[in-house]
Protein backbone atom coordinates (compact mmCIF):
# COMPACT_ATOMS: atom_id res chain seq x y z
CA UNK A 1 0.00 0.00 0.00
CA UNK A 2 0.99 3.61 -0.40
CA UNK A 3 3.40 5.14 2.10
CA UNK A 4 1.99 8.64 1.69
CA UNK A 5 1.43 11.02 -1.19
CA UNK A 6 5.03 12.24 -1.40
CA UNK A 7 6.80 8.97 -0.70
CA UNK A 8 7.64 6.25 -3.15
CA UNK A 9 6.05 2.96 -2.19
CA UNK A 10 4.75 -0.26 -3.62
CA UNK A 11 1.29 -1.77 -3.58
CA UNK A 12 2.35 -5.14 -4.89
CA UNK A 13 0.77 -6.87 -1.88
CA UNK A 14 -2.80 -6.25 -3.09
CA UNK A 15 -2.11 -6.59 -6.80
CA UNK A 16 -0.93 -10.15 -6.41
CA UNK A 17 -4.45 -11.27 -5.46
CA UNK A 18 -5.59 -11.06 -9.08
CA UNK A 19 -2.66 -13.16 -10.27
CA UNK A 20 -3.58 -16.16 -8.12
CA UNK A 21 -4.97 -19.03 -10.23
CA UNK A 22 -8.75 -19.11 -9.96
CA UNK A 23 -8.67 -22.62 -8.47
CA UNK A 24 -6.74 -21.29 -5.49
CA UNK A 25 -9.13 -18.42 -4.76
CA UNK A 26 -11.98 -20.67 -3.57
CA UNK A 27 -10.74 -24.27 -3.55
CA UNK A 28 -14.01 -25.64 -2.16
CA UNK A 29 -16.40 -23.55 -4.26
CA UNK A 30 -18.40 -25.42 -6.89
CA UNK A 31 -19.36 -22.95 -9.61
CA UNK A 32 -21.09 -25.46 -11.86
CA UNK A 33 -24.62 -24.34 -11.01
CA UNK A 34 -23.77 -20.64 -11.27
CA UNK A 35 -21.98 -21.05 -14.60
CA UNK A 36 -24.86 -23.11 -15.97
CA UNK A 37 -27.26 -20.33 -14.96
CA UNK A 38 -25.09 -17.72 -16.71
CA UNK A 39 -25.03 -19.78 -19.91
CA UNK A 40 -28.81 -20.21 -19.79
CA UNK A 41 -29.27 -16.47 -19.26
CA UNK A 42 -27.06 -15.77 -22.28
CA UNK A 43 -28.99 -18.25 -24.40
CA UNK A 44 -32.38 -16.78 -23.46
CA UNK A 45 -31.41 -13.11 -23.78
CA UNK A 46 -28.89 -13.30 -26.59
CA UNK A 47 -26.22 -11.54 -24.51
CA UNK A 48 -24.31 -12.00 -21.24
CA UNK A 49 -25.64 -10.93 -17.85
CA UNK A 50 -24.98 -7.21 -17.32
CA UNK A 51 -24.02 -5.96 -13.86
CA UNK A 52 -23.18 -2.38 -12.92
CA UNK A 53 -21.04 -1.77 -9.84
CA UNK A 54 -21.64 1.71 -8.42
CA UNK A 55 -18.93 3.04 -6.12
CA UNK A 56 -15.32 1.95 -5.79
CA UNK A 57 -13.98 2.63 -2.30
CA UNK A 58 -10.83 0.51 -1.81
CA UNK A 59 -11.41 -0.77 -5.39
CA UNK A 60 -14.01 -3.23 -4.15
CA UNK A 61 -16.22 -2.53 -7.17
CA UNK A 62 -13.33 -2.83 -9.61
CA UNK A 63 -12.07 -6.11 -8.15
CA UNK A 64 -15.54 -7.67 -8.03
CA UNK A 65 -16.19 -6.66 -11.64
CA UNK A 66 -12.85 -8.09 -12.67
CA UNK A 67 -13.63 -11.41 -10.99
CA UNK A 68 -17.08 -11.57 -12.63
CA UNK A 69 -15.64 -10.84 -16.07
CA UNK A 70 -13.49 -13.95 -15.76
CA UNK A 71 -16.72 -15.94 -15.95
CA UNK A 72 -18.31 -14.07 -18.82
CA UNK A 73 -20.40 -11.52 -16.92
CA UNK A 74 -20.52 -8.10 -18.59
CA UNK A 75 -19.59 -6.20 -15.43
CA UNK A 76 -18.94 -2.45 -15.51
CA UNK A 77 -17.91 -0.01 -12.78
CA UNK A 78 -19.00 3.58 -12.20
CA UNK A 79 -16.86 5.55 -9.78
CA UNK A 80 -18.43 8.99 -9.76
CA UNK A 81 -16.59 12.03 -8.46
CA UNK A 82 -14.10 9.85 -6.62
CA UNK A 83 -10.44 9.75 -7.63
CA UNK A 84 -8.57 8.40 -4.60
CA UNK A 85 -5.42 6.44 -5.39
CA UNK A 86 -6.87 3.25 -3.88
CA UNK A 87 -9.96 3.52 -6.09
CA UNK A 88 -8.32 3.56 -9.53
CA UNK A 89 -7.35 0.54 -11.65
CA UNK A 90 -3.67 1.45 -11.73
CA UNK A 91 -3.41 0.80 -7.98
CA UNK A 92 -4.63 -2.77 -8.45
CA UNK A 93 -3.13 -3.66 -11.81
CA UNK A 94 0.36 -2.15 -11.62
CA UNK A 95 3.35 -2.32 -9.32
CA UNK A 96 3.51 1.36 -8.33
CA UNK A 97 7.01 2.24 -7.17
CA UNK A 98 7.26 6.00 -7.75
CA UNK A 99 5.50 8.84 -5.94
CA UNK A 100 1.95 9.51 -7.10
CA UNK A 101 2.05 13.07 -5.64
CA UNK A 102 -1.49 13.29 -4.22
CA UNK A 103 -3.64 10.50 -2.75
CA UNK A 104 -6.86 12.22 -3.85
CA UNK A 105 -5.67 13.11 -7.37
CA UNK A 106 -2.87 10.68 -8.16
CA UNK A 107 -0.43 11.30 -11.00
CA UNK A 108 1.45 8.11 -11.70
CA UNK A 109 4.96 8.17 -13.09
CA UNK A 110 5.41 7.21 -16.73
CA UNK A 111 7.89 4.55 -15.65
CA UNK A 112 5.13 2.89 -13.60
CA UNK A 113 2.43 3.24 -16.26
CA UNK A 114 4.51 2.20 -19.28
CA UNK A 115 1.90 1.17 -21.89
CA UNK A 116 -0.93 0.53 -19.41
CA UNK A 117 -4.45 1.60 -20.42
CA UNK A 118 -7.47 1.50 -18.13
CA UNK A 119 -10.18 -0.97 -19.16
CA UNK A 120 -13.04 0.77 -20.95
CA UNK A 121 -15.53 -0.79 -18.53
CA UNK A 122 -14.17 1.33 -15.67
CA UNK A 123 -16.02 4.66 -15.88
CA UNK A 124 -14.75 7.50 -13.73
CA UNK A 125 -15.77 11.16 -13.58
CA UNK A 126 -18.69 13.48 -12.77
CA UNK A 127 -22.08 11.77 -12.65
CA UNK A 128 -23.33 13.44 -15.85
CA UNK A 129 -20.24 12.31 -17.76
CA UNK A 130 -20.59 8.76 -16.42
CA UNK A 131 -24.21 8.59 -17.60
CA UNK A 132 -23.25 9.92 -21.04
CA UNK A 133 -20.39 7.45 -21.41
CA UNK A 134 -22.60 4.48 -20.54
CA UNK A 135 -25.34 5.73 -22.86
CA UNK A 136 -22.84 6.06 -25.69
CA UNK A 137 -21.32 2.68 -24.96
CA UNK A 138 -24.61 0.83 -25.31
CA UNK A 139 -25.71 3.03 -28.17
CA UNK A 140 -22.64 1.90 -30.10
CA UNK A 141 -23.42 -1.73 -29.27
CA UNK A 142 -27.02 -1.36 -30.44
CA UNK A 143 -26.21 0.46 -33.67
CA UNK A 144 -23.29 -1.84 -34.49
CA UNK A 145 -25.52 -4.86 -34.00
CA UNK A 146 -27.76 -3.77 -36.86
CA UNK A 147 -24.79 -4.21 -39.22
CA UNK A 148 -24.49 -7.93 -38.48
CA UNK A 149 -26.98 -10.56 -39.49
CA UNK A 150 -28.54 -12.29 -36.52
CA UNK A 151 -27.07 -9.86 -33.99
CA UNK A 152 -29.00 -9.63 -30.75
CA UNK A 153 -30.35 -6.20 -29.87
CA UNK A 154 -32.36 -5.10 -26.86
CA UNK A 155 -32.98 -6.45 -23.42
CA UNK A 156 -34.93 -9.54 -24.43
CA UNK A 157 -32.66 -10.78 -27.16
CA UNK A 158 -34.71 -9.72 -30.16
CA UNK A 159 -32.91 -10.69 -33.36
CA UNK A 160 -32.48 -8.33 -36.27
CA UNK A 161 -31.46 -9.25 -39.77
CA UNK A 162 -28.77 -7.51 -41.77
CA UNK A 163 -29.41 -3.77 -41.96
CA UNK A 164 -31.05 -2.89 -45.29
CA UNK A 165 -29.10 -0.63 -47.64
CA UNK A 166 -31.82 2.02 -47.50
CA UNK A 167 -31.38 2.26 -43.71
CA UNK A 168 -27.62 2.67 -44.05
CA UNK A 169 -28.14 5.42 -46.61
CA UNK A 170 -30.67 7.14 -44.35
CA UNK A 171 -28.24 7.17 -41.41
CA UNK A 172 -25.44 8.48 -43.62
CA UNK A 173 -27.69 11.23 -44.94
CA UNK A 174 -28.71 12.27 -41.42
CA UNK A 175 -25.06 12.42 -40.38
CA UNK A 176 -24.20 14.59 -43.36
CA UNK A 177 -27.01 17.05 -42.63
CA UNK A 178 -27.27 17.03 -38.83
CA UNK A 179 -24.05 15.49 -37.52
CA UNK A 180 -22.91 12.25 -35.94
CA UNK A 181 -25.00 12.48 -32.76
CA UNK A 182 -28.21 12.80 -34.79
CA UNK A 183 -27.27 9.89 -37.04
CA UNK A 184 -26.50 7.70 -34.03
CA UNK A 185 -29.88 8.59 -32.54
CA UNK A 186 -31.58 7.49 -35.75
CA UNK A 187 -29.54 4.29 -35.73
CA UNK A 188 -30.60 3.57 -32.16
CA UNK A 189 -34.27 4.25 -32.94
CA UNK A 190 -34.09 1.66 -35.70
CA UNK A 191 -31.97 -0.87 -33.81
CA UNK A 192 -33.74 -0.70 -30.45
CA UNK A 193 -36.89 1.46 -30.27
CA UNK A 194 -37.40 0.57 -26.60
CA UNK A 195 -33.96 1.88 -25.61
CA UNK A 196 -34.44 4.97 -27.79
CA UNK A 197 -37.77 5.75 -26.10
CA UNK A 198 -36.25 5.25 -22.65
CA UNK A 199 -33.39 7.58 -23.49
CA UNK A 200 -35.80 10.29 -24.60
CA UNK A 201 -37.86 9.80 -21.48
CA UNK A 202 -34.82 10.14 -19.23
CA UNK A 203 -33.69 13.29 -21.05
CA UNK A 204 -36.98 15.18 -21.01
CA UNK A 205 -39.01 13.73 -18.12
CA UNK A 206 -37.33 15.77 -15.32
CA UNK A 207 -38.01 19.03 -17.17
CA UNK A 208 -41.60 18.02 -17.88
CA UNK A 209 -42.23 17.12 -14.23
CA UNK A 210 -40.81 20.48 -13.13
CA UNK A 211 -43.03 22.32 -15.61
CA UNK A 212 -46.04 20.30 -14.47
CA UNK A 213 -45.45 21.10 -10.81
CA UNK A 214 -44.82 24.77 -11.57
CA UNK A 215 -48.10 24.92 -13.49
CA UNK A 216 -49.98 23.28 -10.61
CA UNK A 217 -48.45 25.74 -8.16
CA UNK A 218 -49.46 28.71 -10.32
CA UNK A 219 -53.00 27.41 -10.69
CA UNK A 220 -53.28 26.84 -6.94
CA UNK A 221 -51.99 30.27 -5.94
CA UNK A 222 -54.06 32.05 -8.59
CA UNK A 223 -57.38 30.81 -7.18
CA UNK A 224 -59.35 33.47 -5.22
CA UNK A 225 -59.55 32.82 -1.46
CA UNK A 226 -62.23 30.33 -0.57
CA UNK A 227 -62.53 29.03 -4.15
CA UNK A 228 -61.77 25.39 -4.93
CA UNK A 229 -58.63 24.55 -6.92
CA UNK A 230 -60.33 23.54 -10.17
CA UNK A 231 -58.68 23.41 -13.58
CA UNK A 232 -61.03 23.14 -16.54
CA UNK A 233 -62.18 19.56 -16.95
CA UNK A 234 -60.77 18.40 -13.59
CA UNK A 235 -62.28 17.58 -10.25
CA UNK A 236 -61.88 19.89 -7.27
CA UNK A 237 -58.72 18.36 -5.80
CA UNK A 238 -55.33 19.73 -4.87
CA UNK A 239 -52.19 19.00 -6.89
CA UNK A 240 -51.33 15.34 -6.58
CA UNK A 241 -48.24 13.77 -8.11
CA UNK A 242 -48.52 10.02 -8.63
CA UNK A 243 -45.61 7.91 -7.36
CA UNK A 244 -44.01 10.84 -5.59
CA UNK A 245 -40.55 9.48 -4.64
CA UNK A 246 -40.32 11.71 -1.57
CA UNK A 247 -43.68 10.67 -0.09
CA UNK A 248 -43.13 7.02 -1.01
CA UNK A 249 -39.69 6.93 0.59
CA UNK A 250 -40.92 8.54 3.81
CA UNK A 251 -43.79 6.05 3.98
CA UNK A 252 -41.37 3.13 3.55
CA UNK A 253 -39.13 4.47 6.31
CA UNK A 254 -42.07 4.83 8.70
CA UNK A 255 -43.17 1.29 7.92
CA UNK A 256 -39.71 -0.24 8.34
CA UNK A 257 -38.58 1.74 11.38
CA UNK A 258 -41.70 2.60 13.40
CA UNK A 259 -39.78 2.77 16.70
CA UNK A 260 -36.79 4.76 15.51
CA UNK A 261 -36.69 8.14 17.32
CA UNK A 262 -35.37 10.13 14.34
CA UNK A 263 -37.68 10.45 11.33
CA UNK A 264 -37.02 10.71 7.63
CA UNK A 265 -38.14 14.03 6.11
CA UNK A 266 -38.41 15.58 2.68
CA UNK A 267 -35.38 17.73 3.49
CA UNK A 268 -33.36 14.51 3.81
CA UNK A 269 -34.38 13.23 0.39
CA UNK A 270 -34.59 16.27 -1.89
CA UNK A 271 -30.78 16.85 -2.13
CA UNK A 272 -30.42 13.39 -3.70
CA UNK A 273 -33.02 13.91 -6.41
CA UNK A 274 -30.99 16.02 -8.93
CA UNK A 275 -28.76 13.00 -9.61
CA UNK A 276 -31.70 10.61 -9.94
CA UNK A 277 -32.16 11.03 -13.74
CA UNK A 278 -28.49 10.26 -14.34
CA UNK A 279 -28.63 7.08 -12.28
CA UNK A 280 -31.82 5.97 -14.02
CA UNK A 281 -30.13 6.45 -17.40
CA UNK A 282 -27.26 4.23 -16.31
CA UNK A 283 -29.30 1.62 -14.48
CA UNK A 284 -31.56 1.06 -17.48
CA UNK A 285 -28.80 -0.78 -19.35
CA UNK A 286 -28.15 -3.44 -16.70
CA UNK A 287 -29.82 -6.49 -15.21
CA UNK A 288 -28.39 -6.09 -11.70
CA UNK A 289 -27.05 -3.02 -9.90
CA UNK A 290 -24.57 -3.52 -7.08
CA UNK A 291 -24.08 -0.41 -4.97
CA UNK A 292 -21.26 0.04 -2.49
CA UNK A 293 -21.23 1.91 0.82
CA UNK A 294 -24.00 4.55 0.71
CA UNK A 295 -24.55 4.37 -3.06
CA UNK A 296 -27.53 1.98 -2.67
CA UNK A 297 -29.49 5.09 -1.68
CA UNK A 298 -29.65 5.93 -5.38
CA UNK A 299 -30.73 2.38 -6.27
CA UNK A 300 -33.60 2.71 -3.83
CA UNK A 301 -34.68 6.18 -4.98
CA UNK A 302 -34.53 5.12 -8.63
CA UNK A 303 -36.83 2.18 -7.90
CA UNK A 304 -34.30 -0.23 -9.38
CA UNK A 305 -34.91 -3.93 -8.81
CA UNK A 306 -33.00 -6.06 -8.25
CA UNK A 307 -30.12 -4.29 -6.57
CA UNK A 308 -27.41 -5.48 -4.23
CA UNK A 309 -26.07 -3.41 -1.33
CA UNK A 310 -22.40 -4.14 -0.61
CA UNK A 311 -21.37 -3.34 2.94
CA UNK A 312 -17.71 -2.72 3.81
CA UNK A 313 -17.96 -1.05 7.18
CA UNK A 314 -20.86 1.18 6.09
CA UNK A 315 -23.40 -0.14 8.56
CA UNK A 316 -21.16 0.60 11.53
CA UNK A 317 -21.09 4.32 10.79
CA UNK A 318 -23.85 5.36 8.41
CA UNK A 319 -26.98 3.92 9.99
CA UNK A 320 -26.98 4.95 13.65
CA UNK A 321 -26.58 8.72 13.55
CA UNK A 322 -29.40 11.24 13.55
CA UNK A 323 -28.80 12.59 10.04
CA UNK A 324 -30.08 12.19 6.49
CA UNK A 325 -27.41 9.83 5.19
CA UNK A 326 -27.88 7.43 8.11
CA UNK A 327 -31.64 7.32 7.71
CA UNK A 328 -31.45 6.79 3.95
CA UNK A 329 -28.66 4.21 4.18
CA UNK A 330 -30.65 2.27 6.76
CA UNK A 331 -33.65 2.18 4.45
CA UNK A 332 -31.62 1.33 1.35
CA UNK A 333 -30.05 -1.71 3.03
CA UNK A 334 -33.39 -2.70 4.52
CA UNK A 335 -34.99 -2.78 1.07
Amino acid sequence: MSQGPNMAGTNSGRNSALDIPSNDLQPNLDLTEALTWLEEFKRRHGRPLRVLHVGNIASNGYLNAKFLRRYGVEADVVSRDYYHVMAVPEWEDLDIKQSHIDDNAPKFAASDLESYARPDWFINGPIASCAELIDDRYLRLATAATSHEGASVGGEGATLGKRPLVVTRLIMAVEKVAGQRASRAVGLAIADPRLFAQRLDNRFWPGWKFAQRAYQFCVTTAQPPGKPNIVAGEQAVGPVVANDPVADTIAKFNECFPDRPDRLTADDIVPYLPNDPYFKRMFHHYDIIQGYSTEPIYNMLAGTRPYVAFEHGTLRSFTITDNAISRLTSLAYNQ
